[in-house]
């Protein structure tokens, strides 16, 4: 039987109605019997006003929390909840509310309505989730997830990673993304596991936060991490935390240590994708110190080689609604968007993202040449090739992440590459832009080409 979020929820609310669900950023406590009642108030709301159940209700908010009222609300309808990444701009919320087709979009004061003439309904009731990608190189790609594929992911999480009921969750990534959904929300409703977050992602406000609410639990990014290595935060205000993971983007060894080496915190590589939820954890921290690999698989999750270097992930996490792939034991099967395998001690090893080839006058190149290049040279800390259409014909692109001058990067790329395979446009960022899940934000730096 299909475990119930909500009747572990009302377990949580039983043994402890009174005990602390979320912490807000001026240390305002909210308990669980506070976000039941609020949650029940925004279900009966809903339904008079004609939502019903197996249909889309988005998410339009911030951490925080309205936004979890508005996800357990969503459960007690038996609407499918689909979260969407802050900062869309309202007319894009509109447009991406009519292609979700929605039949609601709560935005944390008000429900909008009629976004759709025809609302998506779901026949299979089982349906949840809707986890959406980052959308960063386009249309964000819907995925539709059970609610026993959302549990089994939780769980294999929170064992897998050791969360505690007892637990603070220092929680600033984005709680609709499924890092989010997995670390932070699922394991608050299904065993209390409190949370909070901050309004702004400053290091010292970051720093302030965690030590207000006694944060034993860190899930970040990299980026994260490596702006609060770099910052005047006091190393004491991360002195309660106990675990600090990693995930989003691939975990530059030198970030780690530069982390332990001024919080005394080792870093956890934490490794999944949106449509198989968690894949691998490094439960020592020493493959993050070396960059080595990504950790081992966690309990119950299976990686198979495929071709070209790929490689599938099974396990009763990974969707299925619109996903013909299975394992043999009729679980889901995904192939992940990495070349990579596992080694002989056990671990995953990443070579690189699977991506398509770039077809520069008669000749397919692949960028992940050229960015292994670029992040050779002594001073480049990250690098992003693609293709740029300009007057029809295709030129190679170059985003670098360098404290360098564009003198001294224009000299260096002509000693690393060849002619070929030198980028004819390319731009330079003290840091790459970021989307709200802490990864590149490829709409963001297309743009600046266009200035080119």
């Amino acid at each position: 039987m299909t475990e119930s979020v909500l009747d572990a929820w009302r377990q949580v609310i039983a043994r402890s109605p009174e005990g602390i669900a979320l912490v807000d950023p001026r240390n305002e406590e909210v308990d669980f019997r506070m976000i039941d009642a609020r949650s029940d108030g925004l279900c009966e709301q809903w339904r008079s006003l004609g939502m019903r159940e197996r249909r889309l209700i988005a998410l339009d908010l911030t951490n925080g929390v309205e936004w979890l009222c508005g996800f357990l609300a969503c459960l007690k309808l038996g609407a499918v909840v689909a979260p969407l990444d802050p900062g869309f701009k309202k007319d894009e919320v509109e447009a991406l509310g009519k292609e979700l087709r929605v039949q609601g979009i709560w935005s944390g004061t008000d429900l909008v309505q009629g976004c759709c003439e025809r609302p998506m309904v779901f026949r299979n009731g089982e349906i949840e989730v809707c986890k959406l990608t980052s959308g960063s190189t386009g249309s964000p790609k819907r995925l539709y997830f059970s609610r026993s594929e959302m549990v089994a992911d939780a769980r294999r999480l929170i064992a897998g990673m050791g969360i505690r009921p007892d637990d603070v969750n220092l929680g600033l990534i984005p709680w609709g993304h499924s890092y989010g959904l997995g670390s932070v929300v699922y394991p608050l409703l299904l065993q209390g596991t409190a949370a909070t977050w901050t309004e702004t992602p400053f290091p010292e406000e970051i720093g302030r936060v965690c030590r207000q609410a006694g944060c034993t639990l860190f899930p970040s990014v990299p980026t994260v991490l490596k702006a609060l290595s770099r910052s005047d935060c006091e190393v004491d205000a991360f002195a309660s935390l106990r675990l600090v993971i990693s995930a989003g983007a691939r975990l530059d060894p030198d970030i780690a240590r530069a982390f332990g080496e001024r919080f005394g915190k080792r870093v956890r590589n934490f490794y999944g994708s949106t449509e198989t939820g968690g894949i691998c954890f490094d439960d020592t921290g020493k493959s993050a110190l070396s960059g080595r690999s990504v950790g081992t698989p966690l309990p119950g999750v299976r990686i198979v080689p495929a071709r070209g270097n790929r490689f599938y992930v099974e396990s009763d996490a990974v969707y299925r609604h619109g996903n013909s792939r299975r394992s043999e034991g009729g679980q889901g099967r995904a192939l992940v968007a990495d070349f990579g395998g596992i080694d002989e001690r056990g671990e995953l090893v990443l070579e690189g993202r699977a991506v398509n080839l770039m077809k520069i006058g008669a000749r397919r190149i692949n960028p992940l040449d050229i960015e292994r290049r670029l992040l050779q040279i002594d001073g480049v800390s990250d690098a992003k090739v693609f293709a740029l259409s300009r007057d029809g014909d295709a030129l190679i692109a170059a985003a670098l992440e360098s404290s360098l001058s564009r003198t001294e990067l224009s000299g260096r790329m002509r000693e690393a590459l060849p002619l070929r395979l030198r980028p004819k446009k390319w731009f330079v960022y003290e840091q790459f832009p970021l989307t709200v899940r802490g990864k590149v934000n490829f709409s963001a730096i297309r743009k600046d080409f266009t200035s080119l």
